[in-house]
């Protein structure tokens, strides 16, 4: 089976953005393509994509408009409510945490994280732990 090494993206002043290889399926991300995808999960990326580097840039979010803490070791940047776009991420250890890694996105339409959101994060940090990030 092949498969994707994760990607970083962006480069910021405070964190790197690195795309798992299960986000980078998601939304059909091609290292080829110097702009990122116009459309995730169906939906205008703009807005996600511009919270996406305030954050890697040490630019505060605004908690929970903006950033969701999702428990142990995850955290979601999100869009402007009824539906919000959500990136759900961790912080690579073995980069002192410099790396801000996506396991994936979702259009949300529900007020609580599910359960197959949350055990999808884990699987993928876990499978991005054993194989050595990027």
């Amino acid at each position: 089976k092949f498969t994707i090494m994760p990607e970083v993206i962006y480069k910021g002043l405070r964190y790197s953005c690195v795309l798992s290889d299960k986000a980078m399926n998601e939304i059909g991300f091609n290292r080829n393509d110097i702009d990122f995808p116009k459309k995730i999960c169906g939906e205008d990326s703009k807005e996600l994509l511009a919270r996406i580097v305030r954050y890697c840039d040490g630019i505060p979010l605004n908690e929970p408009l903006e950033l969701n803490n999702e428990g142990p070791y995850f955290w979601a940047i999100k869009t402007a409510r009824p539906e919000s776009l959500r990136a759900y991420f961790f912080h690579d250890e073995d980069y002192n945490g410099e790396n801000m890694v996506i396991t994936h996105f979702i259009k949300k339409t529900t007020q609580k994280l599910t359960l197959e959101d949350k055990t999808k994060m884990k699987l993928i940090r876990d499978e991005y732990i054993r194989n050595g990030g990027v």
